[in-house]
C-alpha cells in the first residue's frame, strides 16, 4: 500500500491482483515523506523478476490495509483530495490464482519451519507451527476442499466499498488489462509509464485456463462469495469480461 503526498495518490492493495508489481514500481516514484507499507523479499520460487522493495514512514500502516481503515489514518482532507485506485479481478480467476499461491507457499513454510527445528529442536513453537502449516496442507490437497474452506477475509471487498457498499476509488484497474490502465494512472499522475515486473507469478500453471478447475458447485460458491464484486465490474465465468468505467480516470 502507497500513501504519496509526493503525486497526491493513495493506491490501496487488494490480494491477488499484481498490487506487489505495481507497488514495487510506483515505490521509485515516491517522495521521502511518502507512506510505502513492508511487501514479502524477493524469492526465485515466487518470483519471475528479481526486485528491491524498501519500506518507509509506514508506522500503523500495513500491505493490505482496507480503504476504511487507510481514510480513519489519513483523514477525511487526504481522503477527499487524493487520487484513489486499486485492481479489480474476475474472482473465478483469482480464486484459483489463490489456491495455487497456498499451495505452494504452504509447502515452501514447511520446509522453512523444518530446517529451524534441526537447527533449534528443542524450540516448541516450531512443533506447533509444523502441525498447523500440515493441517493447512490437507486442507488445500485439492481444489473442491480449498474452496469449501475458502476464508472470508480472502475477498476483495473491503479494498473497493464502503460499510454500504458505495465504490471508494476514483479509478479501478482491471487485471484483465492491466498493463494499459496502469499506463493510464502512471498518465493521470504525472510519471513515466513502466513496465511492470512479473512477481509471485510462479506458482501456476498458466497454460490452465481457470475455468477448468471448477465444477458447477464450486462456480456457485465463488459466485456467492463474490457476489458484490462480480455485480459491480461486470465479471462472468468462463466468457470474455467487459471493460467498464466505475469511474473515469
Amino acid at each position: 500500500m502507497i500513501i504519496s503526498h509526493t503525486h497526491k495518490f493513495i493506491f490501496i492493495k487488494p490480494t491477488k491482483v499484481a498490487g506487489t508489481s505495481i507497488e514495487v514500481s510506483l515505490s521509485k516514484f515516491c517522495g521521502e515523506k511518502d507512506v510505502i507499507t513492508p511487501i514479502t523479499k524477493y524469492l526465485p520460487l515466487f518470483d519471475e523478476d528479481e526486485y528491491v522493495h524498501q519500506s518507509q514512514n509506514d508506522a500503523g500502516f500495513y500491505n493490505h490495509m482496507s480503504a476504511l481503515a487507510i481514510k480513519n489514518k489519513v483523514g477525511s482532507r487526504v481522503w477527499g483530495t487524493y487520487f484513489k485506485f486499486t485492481v479489480v479481478r474476475n474472482p473465478w480467476d483469482l480464486v484459483v490464482s489463490r489456491y495455487c499461491w497456498e499451495k505452494t507457499f504452504v509447502k515452501y513454510r514447511i520446509a522453512k519451519c523444518m530446517r529451524r527445528l534441526l537447527e533449534n529442536p528443542i524450540r516448541f513453537e516450531f512443533y506447533k507451527r509444523l502441525i498447523r502449516l500440515l493441517i493447512h496442507k490437507f486442507e488445500v490437497r485439492s481444489f473442491d476442499s480449498f474452496i469449501r474452506g475458502f476464508e472470508p477475509d480472502w475477498t476483495n471487498e473491503r479494498f473497493y466499498f464502503d460499510r454500504e457498499g458505495n465504490t471508494v476509488c476514483d479509478f479501478y484497474i482491471r487485471y484483465e488489462n492491466l498493463s494499459d490502465d496502469f499506463d493510464a494512472v502512471c498518465t493521470k499522475l504525472g510519471i513515466d509509464p513502466c513496465r511492470l515486473p512479473r512477481l509471485k507469478s510462479r506458482t501456476r500453471n498458466h497454460d490452465v485456463h481457470y475455468s477448468d478447475h471448477y465444477s458447477d458447485k464450486t462456480k456457485a460458491i465463488v459466485a456467492s462469495l463474490f457476489s458484490r464484486e462480480i455485480e459491480c465490474f461486470g465479471y462472468t465465468f468462463g466468457g470474455s469480461d467487459c471493460s467498464i468505467d466505475v469511474h473515469e480516470i
